[in-house]
């Protein structure tokens, strides 16, 4: 099901400001199916081996922080190779580091 869904976004644009509330309507389409929940923030710790994600009262905050950098290098268009490097291979650390839903 989800495959489906995002052949569907190869397709068909989903509109947004790549911030928080984008990255949740995308969650939100590709997982709706499967969860009652998709699309919204989790409220738990969440953890991997001994790795301790973005505790969830951070969330917004790190969200904040993670995509106003995006937009400040205007979602990374125009930049320097290298430059342009750095900072796509920086923003899904990010992105995983702030883990803002339980699966997915």
């Amino acid at each position: 099901m989800t495959a489906s869904k995002l052949i569907d976004l190869e397709h068909h644009r989903l509109p947004g400001s790549y911030d928080l509330a984008h990255l949740q309507a995308f969650h939100r389409f590709i997982f709706a199916d499967l969860y009652d929940w998709a699309g919204q923030l989790r409220t738990v710790v969440i953890t991997r081996d001994e790795a301790v994600f973005c505790l969830p009262q951070h969330l917004n905050a790190y969200a904040t922080e993670v995509f106003d950098r995006l937009a400040a290098a205007d979602r990374l268009r125009g930049l320097p190779r290298q430059r342009f490097i750095v900072q796509l291979l920086q923003l899904p650390g990010d992105i995983n580091a702030l883990a803002p839903f339980p699966r997915g």
